[in-house]
């Protein structure tokens, strides 16, 4: 799904946490780490237990942390 079609399930319903992660999942593969971490975290913090989201906020912060340390 695009970020324009993920924005849009995220007007209409903010408290999607599997939209937030697949947003997130879009904007890592485009190298945009601060707004997938953004993401992950909406997704953890709207479903604590959602462990795909808190795996792929760490995957993110890691491949952030690499990207700066080049």
């Amino acid at each position: 799904m695009s970020i324009a079609n993920l924005n849009e399930l995220i007007r209409k319903d903010p408290g999607n946490a599997y939209a937030f992660n697949a947003r997130g999942l879009e904007y890592r593969s485009k190298g945009d780490y601060d707004s997938a971490i953004q993401d992950f975290t909406e997704a953890v913090r709207l479903n604590p237990k959602f462990t795909d989201a808190q795996r792929n906020l760490e995957e993110a912060q890691r491949a952030k942390a690499a990207a700066i340390a080049k």
